[in-house]
This record gives structure tokens, C-alpha cells and sequence, in this order.
């Protein structure tokens, strides 16, 4: 009995070649690994990573002030315009050079930054950002009493009346270029170039931020399906961005530029001056930040440690770096997977933001909001939306383990909710009263209605009689004297009195509107993180960090700068009534209703249906994929039963081989 253990075969797997070290055994079975003998659990009672929870959590609160940066940045801007009638040149240049630096140093920055310290690299550009905060603030406070936009100017009209003129005088309206206030004339021409150049290092700061932390926190979970929760709540700041824009321009518009705006009655403890606010967001984004540096390159889990990206060597050079962008990407867009994803992800932000960007002018037409409540209702209910939606998602695929046919498929089931739930809200609305005196086919006055009076065509400013009848202008109405309360001595009725505004009660179709667009936008929320899980985990974990940076450059190129436009050419093929400034047209003072809304929302459709048909040809290829793969193991598989029986039958017993 004591010699049967020599006849046992030997096996390679019954002694390791490497025994493993105690403190590597002590880090498997930490409490940021998972037991190979555990119970699988629902998601919400497994025991979460305290770690990396912690760094979730802080990097979530430090993006939400950076992104607030941005913010606050740009709802400043619009206030300011407003404050001192300056044209929307400036807001859009702001804009655009935060987007484009971001696109421009997406891709080199998350490549050249993949194998730092990535807790460290967040850490850095978080200080970076909160410094170029605070240095917009420091131009400010250098020229308070000045513009910041070289060429803006004062545009005043002269002898412009609203009310009836019964004598056939002509209403000059003329630009008084004598009058135009040059605000920056003296200003610095190095305070001009610093302030787009922080404004820019906004952008590049931020561009980095969200692929490397979402590799940090895929390369470090134990299980790779609870991933996606962790990253859907620290993308949570970046979804935010632009709906708290909406809520915070109506709140800046009312703060004052300088204390000295305030008479001293009226100067509280809670009043401060606007520019205090860059100082307190760029401390704040600092601060914040500081938590980052007590996390390590990995956290302690020899499992998923051969997901982390080998660290830089001093003999990599930075040629070599160079040299694999190029190879990397290749590897990438070889994926068709990945591209077709990527292109149904581009079609979902540009109909969500392109339609986003312009929602509140869109309440203010068609429901006759006014501008704070409209912007305040459109910010508050995306926000409330984009919250719920994101989260959501994340714990179905994290809490049902989603892989990524499975993600395709919730996509291809929620995706045409979305859409039909978009298409349904172009029922809600109101086609608008009928103006006296504007003639709708020829959009011009009909002077046969006029009431002896001389009105001119480019002074619209809508007007309700005492007969609850709409007006083109209190001239057309013929109104021959104002009071505080409105106009008076007009051929309206029986009183002959008018009010600023068109006749008529608040549309009542808002309400279902903003029901049935909260539930689509849910919708379109739970479908961004399951199409940010594919194209992660479509490539290889080398491959991840710059794939999510070109994912980045392709939503912001098409989400945030093609759309708008695209979408803002389409609301002014709707305007029927401009207003005309120095010869050149300004804003549009009345649209076609029933226009606006069936295009807007075709448009809409039109992109969320070329979304679709991307999806579902990205998940035919997986299909083919997948089909092609079990196919090739199926057939591996079964030469190797061939090889093993073909050697059984050459060594049969009895046989003599020579």
C-alpha cells in the first residue's frame, strides 16, 4: 500500500513550479478580491471595494467642480452680454474654445498619460484646472470697468417710437455711429490672450479626466460587472454639465457685476461680487482634489493587477510612444464592433443635445413660457432625468452582470422607447394667436387694417387689446399714449386700452409635454453607460484608454459643436418675423409654430433612427463574431478528440510498430 502512490501518474497540476508568497496570498484574499468559492449575491448585497468606493466618490465631487468651472463660466458670460447689450460673439467664442481644446488634446493627452500614475494625473489636472479658474477671475478684477472682446460695441437706435403716428413722418432707424461705446478699447492685448488661453486650459485639463479614471476603475474592480455602476457615477458630473448651465444663467443673470452696481440699503452679508465665484470654484477644485493622492497606481488585488498598463521605463522613449499612437488606433478602428457602436453613441448625443441646447427658447415659443421659467424648467427636469437615467443603467448592468450582447440588447429595447416617446411630444403644443395686422402668406403688414396710423415693420412688439385680441405692435393697434401699466387711447374696444404680450391663457399642454420628455430622456440616460461599457471592453485592455479618448472626440465633434448647428439651422428656417439692426438681421422675434415643431422634431427622429440602424448592425457583426468564434472552438475541439483517439489506436496493445 505504501508504494501504490509510484504508480499514480505524476501531474503538472498537482504541484505548483511557483509557490506563491504569504503577502501575495494575504492580497488575494483581501477585501478587494472576490473568493472563488463565494455564492454569487444580487448587486446591491455584495460588499463593495472600500477603496475604490472612496476613490468613486471623491473623483465624482472633484469633477463635479470642474465641470461647474465651465459652467459657471459661460453663464456668466450670457449675463454680461445681456448686462451691456454686447452681441452673442462672445458666449459662442467661449464655447467653442473650451470644445475645441478639449477635442484637440483628448486623444494625445489620454495616450501619452495611460501608463502615469493615473490618481496623480487626476490630481494634476484637477490643481491645473482650479489655477485657470482663478486666473479668470485675476482679468476680471484687472480691467472690472471694461469689455473682453475686442471690437464689441453699443448698438443704439434714435427716434424710434412704438406708438401711433398719424402724420406720414418717416421713422428714422439708423445705427449712431457716433454713439458706439468701444467698452475694451485700452484693454491689454496679454490680458486678452491670457484669458482665451485659460479658458483653452479648461478644456485640455478636462479632456483626460474621464478615460483614464474610467480605466483606473475597470482595471482595479474585482469583478468587472460592477464596474459599471462606479463609472456611470463618476460620469454623473460630466451628463450634469450642460442642464446646470440652464439652471444657473436665469440665477448669475441677476447677480451684480460689481458691489458698487448696489446702493448701500440694498448691500447685504450674502451679497458678493460675481467674480468671487471663479475664486471659491478654483479653491474648491483643489481641495477636492487633494484625497486623490493617497490612492496608488493599483489597489491591492493580484487578480485584476494584469489589467493595469505596464508603468513607463527610462528606456521608453518618447518616440516609442509615438510610434504606438498610430498602431493603437489602427487596432481600434479594425474593430466593427466598435466603430458601428461609436457611431450609434454619436447619433444618441446629437439628437439629445442638439434638441438640449435649444429647449428653452423651444418652451418659450410653443408654450408661451416666459425666459427664466422656461430655461429653469429645462434645467431642472434634465438634471432630474439625466440622474435617474444614468444610475439606473448603471445597476442593471451591474446588478444583472450585463456582458456586452446583452447590453446591445437593452440598448436595441430602450433606444426605440426613447424615440417613439420624442416623436410622441410633437402633439403637445400650441399653434399660437393670430396677430392683427400681419398678413401670415406674405409675412409683411397689412396696411388695409391699420388704423390710420404709420407703423413700421421692424418694430414688432407684440400687444394684447382690452377685445383680447393680438396685435402686431401698439401702433397697429392705435395706441396713442403709454402709462406704466401699459397703453392707452387705442382702438381696441370699449376702453381702448393694451398690455405688452400676446392674448390668451398659458398653453396647458406643457404639463404631458414635460412628462412624456423626462420619460424619454430616463430612457436616453440608460443607454449612454451600456454603449460606454461596449466599445471598453470591444478592444483590448491596452487598447481601452484611447478608445474611450476617441469616443470622447467623436461625441464632443458631433454632440456638442455639429449639432447645435444643424439644429439652430433648422429653428431659423421656421422665423417669420426678424429683427433687423444696421441693415443685418438679429435675433427672430416670431416663428411658425406648427413649423418649428414638426421639423425640430423630425430632425430629431431622423437621428435617432440612423442611431438605431446602427445598433442593430452592430449587433448583427457581434452575432457573426460570435458564431465565427464558437465555430473555430467547435472545430479545434474536435481535431483535437481526433488526435488523441488517432494516438490511443496507434498504441493499442498487441500492435508491433516498427
Amino acid at each position: 500500500m505504501e508504494n501504490n502512490s509510484l504508480l499514480k501518474p505524476k501531474s503538472s497540476f498537482r504541484k505548483p513550479k511557483h509557490r506563491p508568497l504569504q503577502e501575495e496570498v494575504s492580497v488575494c484574499t483581501s477585501r478587494c478580491s472576490r473568493s472563488s468559492t463565494a455564492t454569487v449575491k444580487p448587486f446591491f448585497t455584495q460588499p463593495a471595494c472600500p477603496e475604490l468606493l472612496l476613490f468613486t466618490l471623491f473623483y465624482t465631487l472633484n469633477s463635479f467642480f470642474v465641470q461647474i468651472a465651465v459652467v459657471f463660466l459661460i453663464s456668466h458670460v450670457i449675463s454680461i452680454e445681456k448686462r451691456f447689450t454686447l452681441d452673442d460673439h462672445f458666449s459662442t467664442f467661449v464655447i467653442r474654445c473650451v470644445e475645441i481644446s478639449y477635442v484637440c488634446a483628448v486623444i494625445f493627452m489620454t495616450h501619452f498619460l495611460r501608463r502615469c500614475h493615473l490618481p496623480r494625473t487626476l490630481l494634476i489636472s484637477a490643481i491645473i484646472n482650479g489655477f485657470a479658474t482663478i486666473f479668470v477671475c485675476v482679468i476680471y478684477m484687472t480691467n472690472p470697468d471694461r469689455g473682453l472682446i475686442k471690437g464689441a460695441s453699443n448698438l443704439t437706435r434714435t427716434k424710434v417710437s412704438y406708438l401711433c403716428n398719424p402724420s406720414n413722418l418717416t421713422i428714422s432707424e439708423t445705427c449712431n455711429v457716433d454713439s458706439i461705446i468701444n467698452i475694451h478699447e485700452d484693454i491689454r492685448p496679454e490680458l486678452e490672450w491670457l484669458l482665451i488661453g485659460c479658458i483653452m486650459l479648461l478644456g485640455v485639463t478636462m479632456s483626460c479626466r474621464l478615460p483614464l479614471s474610467s480605466v483606473y476603475i475597470e482595471a482595479n474592480i474585482p469583478d468587472k460587472y460592477n464596474s459599471a455602476f462606479y463609472i456611470g457615477l463618476s460620469m454623473l458630473p460630466c451628463f450634469l454639465s450642460v442642464p446646470l448651465s440652464l439652471i444657473f444663467t436665469p440665477i448669475f443673470a441677476d447677480i451684480p457685476r460689481n458691489l458698487s452696481d448696489i446702493s448701500s440699503s440694498e448691500t447685504s452679508d450674502t451679497e458678493i461680487e460675481w467674480w468671487l465665484g471663479y475664486i471659491v470654484i478654483g479653491v474648491s477644485t483643489m481641495i477636492t482634489s487633494l484625497p486623490l493622492l493617497y490612492f496608488p497606481p493599483q489597489l491591492n488585488s493580484i487578480e485584476t493587477r494584469r489589467l493595469i498598463l505596464p508603468q513607463y521605463t527610462f528606456q521608453q522613449t518618447a518616440t516609442t510612444h509615438i510610434k504606438e499612437l498610430p498602431v493603437s488606433i489602427y487596432r481600434i478602428i479594425t474593430c466593427p464592433v466598435y466603430i458601428l457602436v461609436l457611431m450609434g453613441m454619436c447619433f444618441i448625443n446629437m439628437s439629445y443635445y442638439g434638441f438640449l441646447f435649444y429647449s428653452p427658447p423651444y418652451l418659450m415659443t410653443q408654450f408661451q413660457l416666459a425666459s427664466h421659467t422656461a430655461t429653469m424648467t429645462q434645467g431642472t427636469t434634465r438634471c432630474i432625468s439625466a440622474t435617474i437615467g444614468v444610475l439606473l443603467g448603471g445597476y442593471l448592468i451591474s446588478g444583472y452582470k450585463f456582458n456586452i450582447r446583452e447590453c446591445i440588447r437593452l440598448i436595441l429595447v430602450l433606444y426605440p422607447v426613447s424615440t417613439a416617446l420624442n416623436a410622441f411630444t410633437t402633439l403637445f403644443g400650441c399653434s399660437g394667436p393670430s396677430i392683427q395686422g400681419y398678413h401670415n402668406s406674405t409675412n409683411q403688414l397689412d396696411y388695409q387694417q391699420l388704423p390710420g396710423c404709420y407703423c413700421s415693420e421692424s418694430l414688432f412688439l407684440p400687444t394684447c387689446g382690452d377685445d383680447q385680441r393680438s396685435y402686431y405692435s401698439p401702433c397697429v393697434a392705435g395706441c396713442r399714449n403709454m402709462s406704466e401699466t401699459g397703453f392707452m387711447k387705442c382702438n381696441t374696444g370699449a376702453l381702448g386700452t393694451a398690455r405688452l404680450g400676446l392674448c390668451g391663457d398659458e398653453c396647458t399642454y406643457i404639463y404631458p409635454y414635460i412628462g412624456a420628455q423626462m420619460l424619454a430622456d430616463i430612457f436616453t440616460a440608460m443607454l449612454i453607460l451600456p454603449s460606454y461599457i461596449i466599445l471598453m471592453r470591444s478592444v483590448g485592455d491596452e487598447d481601452k484608454p484611447l478608445a474611450l479618448a476617441i469616443m470622447t472626440f467623436f461625441i464632443t465633434l458631433l454632440g456638442f459643436i455639429a449639432a447645435p448647428v444643424l439644429f439652430g439651422y433648422v429653428i431659423n428656417t421656421t422665423c417669420l418675423i426678424w429683427s433687423n439692426i444696421c441693415t443685418s438681421d438679429g435675433e427672430c422675434l416670431w416663428y411658425d409654430l406648427t413649423n418649428q415643431r414638426i421639423r425640430l422634431k423630425l430632425l430629431e427622429l431622423g437621428v435617432s433612427i440612423l442611431g438605431v440602424l446602427f445598433f442593430i448592425w452592430g449587433y448583427l457583426v457581434f452575432e457573426t463574431q460570435e458564431e465565427r468564434i464558437a465555430h473555430v472552438l467547435k472545430e479545434t475541439k474536435k481535431k483535437r478528440v481526433n488526435s488523441v483517439h488517432g494516438e490511443k489506436h496507434k498504441h493499442k496493445p498487441g500492435l508491433i510498430h516498427l
